[in-house]
Order: structure tokens, then C-alpha cells, then sequence
């Protein structure tokens, strides 16, 4: 009797950050499928206009993507919602092991998967408001949460690497997930007109640490020991800071210049890299890939 009271318990103590990072990858997701649906819908227009063939298959695909954009964002929000609530729990009735996670030095770096979550939500829904105030300001406040929260664990994330004695064998593209972050709140907040200076304030601290970060990373994966086989995924996060980097210069500034056009090319050679090393798609990473394709998409758009 007493092991069963445990194994349910246990359950929930043992909940892990890690998951929410799933919620990046659908909602990453999401955004892709919308981005396209809305590449082919004008490409749809376009060709109906020129009255070129092409156009069926563009408007046959367009609303596919469409719905299947609005899938995935809906999935993306239910998932958010049932891990909020399981950890809060976690946080009300196991605070030690809340605690523990505060304080594991690989566990940590995953914290900053619950603002990104709810920044990608914000970034997919910040159009489709329809002129409703409740949902317009439900929208504002998530993202004002969100981006204070990212601020607060990247502050707390980055103190607790100075404190501790972190190992170099634990270097990993997921000591990205903190600093991409703070690349995704001008990302999302360009499209709800948030104020520039505080879009920019993000976008530099993101910036700052991106080159720091892949400095120190890639001097782990090529002097010192290989990944783990579980961490392999998370080279596909690698696509995804240069990526962010475009299209939050566009958002910012209105333009591209020849620094964002690099960083572009920067995340295209890393596809080509993930390629070229091949048997790592076999452990594609939901987290690792779907956001970065995302942000590759829409910069290459």
C-alpha cells in the first residue's frame, strides 16, 4: 500500500522542465505552416491574376496549410495549458523537487522553455485578434509576462553560471534555449507594436550571449568529448539563433543589410551541416528542429 501512495507522487515530483520545450517545437510548427499558407496564398493571388495554371495546386495547398496551422497552434496551446497546471502543482505540493531543478546545472537551462512557449503562442495569435479588446489585451499581457519572466530566469540562469562550478562536459546547444529567448521577444513583439526600446534591449542581450555561447560550444564539441547520443538533437539549435537574428533585424529596423543576409547564410550552412552529417535526423528533435525551421523559413521569406 505504501509503494502505491508513492508511485503517483513520485510521478509528479519527477515532472520534467524539459517537456515544455515540446510546446516550442509544435508552436514552432504552427508558425511554419502559417508562414507557408500565407506564401501560397499570395502566390495563389499572383498567379490568378497572370492567369498562369500553377495557381490550382497554390490555392488547393494554401488551405491545407492553412488549417494545419491553426492545428497545431491549438495543440500547442492545450499542451501548454495541462503542463502549466501539472507544474504548478509540482511547485505547490513538491517544492524540493522544484527546487532541484533550480539547482540541476542541465535541467536549468530549460526553464526559459516556458516564456518561449508563451512568447510563440503570442506570436501566433497577435493577428487574429479581430478587433476583440479582451482577446487583444489577454495577447498584450501574455507577452509583458512572458518577456519579464524570460528576463528574470536569463538574470537568475546566467547568476547560477557564474556561482557554480559548471563542467565543460555539460556544454550543449541547449545552453542556447535562455539566450534564444531573449531573440524571440522582439520576434513576437514586433507584431503586437510592443515599444522598440524595450524590443531592442532583448534583442542585444540575445545577441550578445549568441556569440559567446556558440564560441564556447563549439570548442567543447570539437576539442573535448562527443555529445551524449540523447543531447545529439539539440545541434539543430544551432539553426536557430542566426535564423531568429534575420528576421528580428527586419522586424526592427524594416530593411535587411548584409549582416542579416550572413546570419542567414550562417543558419544555411548549419542545415547543410546537419545534412551532410546524416544519421542525426534519425533523432530529430521536436524542440531543435521545428523552431528552427520556423525562423529559417520566415527569414528566407
Amino acid at each position: 500500500m505504501a509503494q502505491e501512495s508513492i508511485k503517483p507522487e513520485s510521478k509528479l515530483a519527477n515532472l520534467p522542465i524539459a517537456l515544455f520545450a515540446s510546446v516550442m517545437g509544435i508552436g514552432g510548427l504552427s508558425l511554419v505552416f502559417k508562414k507557408a499558407s500565407i506564401a501560397f496564398g499570395s502566390v495563389a493571388s499572383m498567379d490568378m491574376a497572370e492567369s498562369i495554371p500553377v495557381s490550382s495546386v497554390a490555392k488547393t495547398i494554401a488551405p491545407f496549410l492553412w488549417w494545419s496551422a491553426y492545428g497545431f497552434a491549438i495543440i500547442a496551446a492545450v499542451v501548454f495549458s495541462l503542463l502549466l497546471v501539472c507544474y504548478g502543482a509540482k511547485i505547490i505540493y513538491y517544492f524540493n523537487a522544484f527546487k532541484a531543478d533550480l539547482t540541476h546545472q542541465v535541467k536549468i537551462n530549460f526553464l526559459s522553455s516556458i516564456p518561449i512557449s508563451m512568447l510563440i503562442i503570442v506570436a501566433f495569435w497577435s493577428d487574429l485578434s479581430g478587433g476583440v479588446d479582451i482577446l487583444w489585451y489577454g495577447i498584450l499581457g501574455l507577452f509583458y509576462v512572458a518577456s519579464a519572466l524570460q528576463l528574470l530566469l536569463s538574470l537568475y540562469v546566467m547568476s547560477f553560471w557564474f556561482r557554480e562550478s559548471m563542467k565543460s562536459s555539460l556544454l550543449s546547444p541547449a545552453w542556447f534555449i535562455p539566450i534564444v529567448g531573449n531573440l524571440i521577444v522582439p520576434l513576437s513583439g514586433a507584431l503586437i507594436h510592443a515599444p522598440k526600446d524595450m524590443l531592442l534591449f532583448f534583442f542585444a542581450i540575445g545577441c550578445f550571449f549568441w556569440i559567446i555561447l556558440s564560441a564556447l560550444i563549439m570548442q567543447r564539441l570539437i576539442f573535448e568529448q562527443s555529445l551524449e547520443s540523447k543531447f545529439l538533437p539539440t545541434l539543430f539549435i544551432f539553426i536557430a539563433p542566426p535564423s531568429i537574428f534575420v528576421v528580428d533585424f527586419h522586424s526592427l529596423f524594416g530593411f535587411h543589410s548584409a549582416l542579416s543576409v550572413m546570419a542567414y547564410f550562417v543558419a544555411l550552412f548549419f542545415v547543410l551541416l546537419l545534412v551532410f552529417l546524416g544519421n542525426i535526423f534519425t533523432k530529430l528533435s521536436v524542440v531543435g528542429f521545428h523552431i528552427s525551421a520556423m525562423c529559417l523559413w520566415d527569414s528566407k521569406l
